[in-house]
């Protein structure tokens, strides 16, 4: 990441650049007795990172307590870059939390899935939702 920014300073783009940094899931890295990511719906893999930076368009500092989604990311993107969202996108723009000008996400719970491929089960799935009273 420090490369990626030292490169957008370089190039004297950074502040007209949206930086956006998640992950797609957490590791449980021993909690609940297991290692990675799988199949379990645990607060430690459910709840990643979201950070939008844009010098001037997104307010610098802070910290959002709702929940918001992967899905939402996209149409937050198109919004603060001032486009429209094609027909069918689904996700709900998170540009004015990002902006400062809203405090909540409008999402109370996520949706949370896993697919296991493999031999022994070719597509099973797992289910789940997390709900922002979950606390561990």
């Amino acid at each position: 990441m420090g490369r990626i920014l030292a490169t957008l300073d370089e190039l004297k783009i950074r502040d007209n650049t949206l930086i956006v940094f998640t992950s797609d899931h957490g590791d449980l890295l021993g909690d609940h007795q297991y290692w990675f990511k799988g199949f379990y719906h645990f607060h430690q893999c459910t709840r990643t990172p979201l950070i939008f930076h844009w010098t001037g368009r997104v307010k610098a500092g802070q910290k959002v307590e709702g929940m918001a989604q992967a899905i939402d990311i996209f149409p937050t993107v198109m919004e603060l870059a001032g486009l429209k969202n094609p027909p069918g996108v689904q996700g709900r723009s998170q540009a004015k939390v990002a902006a400062g000008g809203e405090t909540g996400t409008g999402n109370s719970s996520a949706l949370i899935e896993f697919l296991f491929r493999g031999v022994e089960a070719p597509a099973r799935r797992t289910t789940g939702r997390r709900t922002s009273c979950a606390r561990w």
